[in-house]
């Protein structure tokens, strides 16, 4: 199998890959994430997101959190639906975000 090379968004910084096959790419000048179905290797239209998004995480419930570093908030987001459906305020920078699996959502801010 060859390597796959195609343009994701500007500014990528952080992947995450879901259980269901997909892999996330955060494009932080854009305020936007890339879907990419693997194994074809197909994008799909970007999600809106915060300003700078930096790190996300999937929950392995369905959904992903993107920590906005520009907007100090983190954006969860329905993947089904490929919408976000709610943004909270976390602080100065946030850079990643994690989820432990027993509802607690993890932020590291560069600023705090």
């Amino acid at each position: 199998m060859g390597a796959s090379r195609f343009s994701v968004g500007p500014g990528t910084f952080a992947q995450a890959l879901q259980a269901a096959g997909r892999l996330y790419v955060t494009n932080f000048t854009a305020g936007s994430v890339s879907q990419i179905v693997i194994p074809e290797w197909n994008l799909d239209p970007l999600i809106q997101v915060g300003n700078g998004p930096f790190g996300l995480a999937c929950d392995g419930s369905g959904r992903m959190y993107v920590a906005n570093f520009t907007s100090g908030t983190v954006s969860l987001i329905d993947i089904a639906s490929r919408v976000v459906v709610g943004t909270t305020a976390v602080g100065v920078n946030p850079v990643g975000v994690g989820w432990d699996g027993a509802a607690h959502m993890y932020v590291a801010d560069n600023g705090a």
